[in-house]
């Protein structure tokens, strides 16, 4: 994994590319501000729920151009350990759920089909962190990445069977249920 790039730069670089702030996170990483509801100003930029909710309209966008599905469905499922972005791309999937369940269930294809390894060594790690009472907000932020799609588990789960790629994912998705991610 590369090291962080510094704040400021960071700030300004999700502040000038509406992209970058889809594939990583809006600026200060408001990932709550992304769920359905949330209003801004037209052409909205920057830090707070402003950034993010034209971040979510951006990957509502990409989802309409060549390849874009598969853009976002690619990226989001690379595993990352910055909190704030796992936020970010569960409020992410969250919000883009009721129009675009193909995408969510896309990243998580992805998300086993080309980081299954990684991703169960990190959920593993996760539950052993917890269990020892350490690392809890990173720990809980990897599981939490899994909400989208146990809520899309619940609610149509004639759609995950369909995926016939999609496999070795039940185990996240008890996680999610065990330790209560998806509760306020």
């Amino acid at each position: 994994m590369t090291p962080p790039l510094p704040g400021p730069l960071l700030s300004a670089l999700l502040r000038g590319s509406p992209l970058t702030a889809v594939l990583y996170r809006p600026d200060g990483g408001e990932a709550d501000a992304a769920v359905p509801g949330a209003g801004a100003a037209p052409g909205a930029r920057g830090r707070g729920p402003a950034g993010a909710t034209l971040a979510v309209e951006t990957a509502r966008l990409l989802l309409t151009r060549p390849r874009g599905a598969q853009v976002l469905a690619g990226t989001l499922a690379a595993p990352v350990l910055d909190p704030a972005v796992l936020a970010w791309r569960c409020s992410l999937l969250i919000a883009l759920l009721p129009a675009h369940p193909d995408a969510v269930l896309d990243t998580y294809v992805n998300a086993r089909l080309r980081h299954a390894e990684e991703w169960t060594k990190l959920l593993d790690r996760a539950v052993r962190a917890l269990r020892g009472g350490i690392r809890r907000a990173e720990s809980l932020a990897l599981i939490r990445f899994w909400l989208p799609l146990a809520v899309l588990d619940r609610r149509s789960p004639d759609l995950l069977r369909a995926r016939p790629y999609l496999t070795d994912h039940r185990p996240a998705l008890d996680l999610v249920a065990r330790y209560g991610v998806g509760r306020s």
